[in-house]
């Protein structure tokens, strides 16, 4: 028994996110993008500036989270974490990591009822000291990686492999002319992207912006609708999951730290305990995660039960695909 490398056996894993609410792209979020997503039963996270908001759109910001959507952490006042290397010398930077990063998550939180697990920093500039705030935060599984760090370019574009190792380094794709598709024209480039990330089976993260507004490089709403046309018809077609990007770091971990074990069996039935590997067993059960399970079988299945409770599966061909939870005890598969 395995663990598919991504939910469901897609073959790639994708994450959509929209910066500044509270800062300028709020207006074609609600009015927009969470329509369009739902209509086509998509998902994304909104990155929140925690000090930029206001009564009217924290309830919007709620309201999003019931809906289904996540959010993400956008710093206090998005402020740089390092000076630019653009900048004039007598720029002044201002960040603070314990406002900036604890304070505005907590705000968040509060605000919302929903707690961050990603911080994106503001305009992609990070330092050594910020990364290690981030990472030691109980709270922040994942951080999508500078493009400057400590007034250094790094650069951050890209596909993520399906095994990374460092969340806190995530690789995105920009809607910018930065982005190595830009010059591929409207028609053609979100899809570059997203086809990147299917044939390299990896995971893609991109953002945006705002939606027809006035906010930073909004993107046209024809493109955008087309885009998600696109997206969904990829997803119906099992070669994308499209997630928060946070799930799919949770995915790509327990998918590793943890397994199903076959302990005994009879003429009628396989049992099988979840298993942490020899190294992470505290990762896996100490975590509440659905994986996709996958077996080539060649009895009939009648039954998969977990906890005593069956699960749905599917055996095509000989193969055995369920989903389970981590911590809901053995795993039974009965002919």
């Amino acid at each position: 028994m395995t663990n598919a490398t991504w939910k469901y056996n897609k073959q790639s894993a994708y994450a959509l996110q929209h910066d500044d609410y509270c800062a300028g792209t709020q207006g074609s979020i609600d009015e927009i993008v969470v329509l369009a997503l739902l209509a086509r039963d998509l998902t994304a996270s909104f990155g929140v500036i925690a000090k930029t908001c206001w009564g009217a759109l924290w309830g919007k910001a709620r309201s999003h989270v019931e809906a289904g959507f996540t959010r993400y952490h956008y710093s206090m006042h998005h402020t740089p974490a390092f000076k630019p290397s653009w900048e004039k010398s007598d720029f002044k930077v201002i960040w603070d990591n314990k406002r900036d990063i604890t304070d505005a998550n907590k705000r968040i939180k509060d605000k919302t009822g929903y707690t961050p697990t990603l911080m994106a920093m503001p305009y992609d500039i990070g330092s050594d000291e910020s990364y290690q705030y981030v990472r030691d935060h109980p709270e922040l599984i994942a951080m999508r990686a500078p493009v400057e760090n400590n007034g250094v370019w790094v650069g951050n574009v890209g596909v993520n492999s399906k095994n990374f190792h460092n969340s806190y380094k995530l690789k995105v794709e920009i809607f910018h002319k930065w982005s190595p598709y830009w010059k591929l024209g409207k028609n053609r480039r979100l899809a570059a992207f997203l086809n990147d990330t299917i044939e390299r089976e990896g995971f893609g993260l991109q953002y945006f912006h705002g939606v027809a507004d006035e906010s930073y490089v909004s993107i046209a709403k024809s493109e955008y609708l087309n885009f998600l046309d696109k997206l969904k018809k990829a997803s119906d077609e099992h070669l994308v999951w499209v997630a928060d990007a946070s799930e799919i770091v949770n995915y790509r971990f327990a998918r590793e730290y943890c397994s199903l074990v076959e302990t005994s069996q009879t003429e009628k039935s396989r049992l099988f305990s979840v298993q942490g590997t020899v190294t992470k067993t505290d990762n896996c059960t100490n975590v509440d995660r659905e994986l996709t399970a996958m077996a080539i079988v060649t009895l009939t299945v009648s039954h998969v039960k977990q906890g005593g409770a069956d699960l749905v599966f599917t055996q095509i061909d000989g193969v055995l695909q369920f989903e389970y939870q981590i911590n809901k005890g053995d795993v039974e598969v009965v002919f």
